[in-house]
């Protein structure tokens, strides 16, 4: 069974590569049967963890990260022995900064997927999106962004396999495309009906790609 991590900093495009995930029958933490996704698909198990050190906006407190080490390793080894019998995946920006502490032993048994949107894409969204936090959140997302390099070079050096997730190379005309590449990658076998929910998520009325027309508008 995969455990996935995904790695994306704020507006990253995580959360629709994990709604794409969701149909493509990969599990976020809620069982089958109770019906609902949070909107974000995160899992407010990493963010109890490191909130002492980790808070949205403000610049990473890297000493207070260290202090968390036990209870990042175990929250993300329970989340994923809760959730074996399904592919299951774990998405937080806040792991940017977390999996810079947890061992080998852990890291070293996980899949990533590297959202690897421009930084600068991601802190004017997330600007956007928060401006009364406008202040510190170009060195928050810098912060989560080099950690998050941090962790990939390290996983990279343990064998583990990271699938590069672009969000500013989709378009209305190659979702199909991308999503069928997902697909393999997780090797899933949904029926062609949630294959095409996946799809529809990039449509060009959806937000994803009014938000990305009105930041090439912003830097005109």
């Amino acid at each position: 069974m995969k455990k996935i991590i995904i790695l994306g900093v704020h507006n990253s495009g995580s959360t629709l590569l994990a709604g794409m995930m969701h149909y493509l029958r990969i599990n976020f933490g809620l069982a089958p049967d109770e019906g609902r996704y949070g909107l974000s698909y995160e899992t407010h198990d990493i963010q109890r963890a490191i909130r002492d050190c980790v808070q949205f906006g403000k610049p990473i407190d890297w000493v207070g990260v260290e202090e968390c080490k036990e209870r990042l390793s175990f929250a993300v080894n329970d989340f994923f022995r809760k959730w074996m019998p399904l592919d299951s995946a774990l998405k937080h920006p806040y792991l940017c900064a977390g999996l810079t502490v947890v061992d080998d032993d852990v890291l070293g048994k996980l899949t990533f997927i590297d959202c690897s949107r421009p930084l600068r894409d991601s802190i004017n969204g997330a600007i956007r999106a928060y401006p009364r936090r406008s202040e510190h959140m170009a060195e928050y997302q810098t912060n989560l962004h080099e950690g998050k390099q941090r962790i990939l070079d390290r996983a990279k050096g343990l064998g583990c396999t990271v699938y590069d997730w672009n969000y500013n190379d989709i378009t209305p005309s190659n979702c199909s495309d991308v999503v069928d590449r997902l697909q393999q990658f997780l090797d899933t076998r949904a029926k062609p009906e949630y294959v095409e929910k996946a799809i529809s998520l990039f449509d060009e009325s959806q937000r994803h790609f009014v938000g990305r027309i009105q930041e090439q508008g912003d830097r005109r």
